[in-house]
C-alpha cells in the first residue's frame, strides 16, 4: 500500500496537569527532514521526538509544532515577597523625591501597579521535580505517538488515491503490449514487401542480377535495426514489478522512482527503433502517461 508524503493533523491532548496542542504537516522531500517548534519545557525531548517520528516516517519535510499549557498555573505561582518589598521601597523613595522637588506633583496608586506589572520576576514557579519532569515527558511522547498514528493514516488515505491513479494508468498501458508486439513482429514482413516491390521495379529498369540475395540481406539488417523485442520484454517485466511494489507495506517511493527511470529508458529506446507510424503513436502515448505517473511518484513515501 502506497503512502503519500503530504499530510496534516492537529490535535489537543489534556491530562490533570497539562494541555498539549500538536500540529504536524508534511510535504514532499527526498529524505526525512524534521523541523520542530517547541516550548522551552520540551526542548530537551527533541532527540527522543526525532527517534519516535523516525519509526513512523521515512521521507518528507515534516513541520512539528507543539504548544504546552500548564493547567492551574496561577495557583502554583508564588509571590517573591523580597523583590516586591524592594520595588515598593524604590517607588516610595521616588515618590518622596518627586513630592519635594516637583510642584503640584500628586502620586496615584495605579501608577504603582503599572510599574509592578512590568516586573517579570515578581511571581515565580517552583522548579519541577524529577517525577513531574518524567510525567511531562511520558505525556508528551504518548501524545505525539497518537498524533503520528493518525498522521500515518492520513498518509495512507492520500496514498490510496495516488495508487489508484497510478495503477489505472499502468494497467491501461499494459493492455497495449499485445498490439505493440504485433506491430513489432510485422515490421520486417512489411519492410520486406515494400523493399521487394521497389527492388523489382529497379530490376526492370536496370536489369540488376542477384538482386534477390541483396534484398534478403537488406531486410535482415533492417529487422535487426528496428526490432524492439528485447525492450518490449523488459518493459513488460518492469510493469509487473511496478504493480508488485505498489502493494508493499514498506516505503517504496525511491524504488518506484528508480523503476520508472528504467521504464522510461526502455520506451525511449523503443521509440528510436520504431519505423511504423502506429508504433510511434504508441510510444508517444507511453511517454505521456509515464510522465503523469512520475508526477504522482514524487509524492510517494
Amino acid at each position: 500500500m502506497l503512502k503519500s508524503m503530504t499530510a496534516y493533523v492537529h490535535n489537543i491532548y489534556q491530562d490533570a496537569t497539562y494541555k498539549l496542542e500538536i500540529e504536524m504537516r508534511s510535504v514532499n522531500n527526498r529524505y526525512l527532514d524534521l523541523k520542530f517548534t517547541l516550548p522551552s519545557a520540551l526542548l530537551a525531548m527533541e532527540a527522543e521526538m526525532r527517534e519516535l517520528i523516525g519509526r513512523y516516517l521515512k521521507r518528507g519535510k515534516v513541520d512539528v509544532k507543539i504548544q504546552l499549557q500548564q493547567l492551574n498555573a496561577e495557583a502554583q505561582a508564588s509571590l517573591n515577597e523580597q523583590l516586591l518589598a524592594n520595588r515598593l521601597a524604590e517607588l516610595e523613595s521616588l515618590n518622596h523625591y518627586l513630592v519635594e522637588h516637583v510642584e503640584y506633583y500628586q502620586c496615584h496608586n495605579d501608577a504603582y501597579f503599572r510599574y509592578l506589572a512590568q516586573e517579570n520576576n515578581l511571581f515565580s514557579k517552583p522548579e519541577a521535580s524529577d517525577e513531574q519532569v518524567a510525567a511531562l515527558k511520558t505525556f508528551t511522547l504518548n501524545s505525539l505517538e497518537k498524533s503520528l498514528e493518525e498522521f500515518v493514516e492520513v498518509r495512507k488515505r492520500e496514498g490510496a488515491k495516488l495508487e489508484k491513479d497510478i495503477l489505472s494508468r499502468i494497467s491501461a498501458l499494459a493492455e497495449k503490449f499485445p498490439e505493440i508486439e504485433r506491430i513489432n513482429e510485422a515490421t520486417p514482413t512489411n519492410e520486406f514487401a515494400e523493399l521487394k516491390e521497389r527492388l523489382q521495379k529497379l530490376i526492370q529498369e536496370t536489369s540488376l542480377e542477384k538482386a534477390e540475395d541483396r534484398l534478403y540481406l537488406e531486410v535482415a539488417l533492417l529487422a535487426d535495426k528496428h526490432d524492439a523485442s528485447e525492450e518490449i520484454t523488459r518493459l513488460n517485466s518492469h510493469f509487473t514489478e511496478f504493480e508488485h511494489l505498489c502493494k508493499q507495506e514498506q516505503a517504496v517511493g525511491k524504488n518506484l522512482d528508480f523503476l520508472w527511470q528504467e521504464m522510461n529508458r526502455e520506451v525511449n529506446t523503443m521509440g528510436s527503433k520504431a519505423s511504423d507510424s502506429e508504433l510511434v503513436k504508441l510510444v508517444v502515448l507511453f511517454k505521456t502517461e509515464l510522465e503523469k505517473v512520475r508526477e504522482q511518484i514524487q509524492n510517494i513515501e
